[in-house]
């Protein structure tokens, strides 16, 4: 399941932004409340994909969020519709939940690391792509 959000203007620290055009911040976290950093998931986590942006021309906007697996192939996607006002930082978030599989018992209890990632646009214009692990 995937979907999206709007956060609080204070939930950020807007020194941290990666470079792109608009430039923009993404973190992930285990709460669409507190973007408290996490860069580890289980299957069984809800991983929020915490976005701001600055500089975005007023208006109507779309950040999308595609979520890719370790193989490539492609998981879910989010399109956040948000209007941008002059002079303040869009802070949205969209998240992925697992549907966990049902998988026989392991009596050693063995899980493996895996490297996922998404790919994030605002209309249309790619932003850039953060990676995040899931152990499995």
């Amino acid at each position: 399941m995937v979907s999206f959000g709007l956060i609080s203007p204070g939930a950020f620290d807007d020194n941290v932004m990666i470079g792109s055009s608009p430039p923009y911040q993404c973190l992930f976290s285990k709460s669409p409340t507190s973007p408290e950093p996490a860069k580890e998931f289980t299957e069984t986590d809800t991983i929020y994909a915490h976005v701001t942006l600055k500089g975005l021309a007023k208006g109507d906007h779309v950040l999308e969020g595609v979520w890719y697996r370790p193989n490539g192939v492609r998981q879910a996607v989010a399109k956040v519709p948000f209007v941008s006002k002059p002079g303040e930082p869009n802070r949205l978030f969209t998240w992925l939940k697992f549907e966990v599989p049902v998988r026989p018992f392991d009596f050693l209890g063995i899980m493996e690391r895996e490297t996922w990632r998404v790919k994030l646009a605002v209309d249309g214009q790619p932003l850039g792509e953060k990676e995040f692990m899931v152990w499995r």
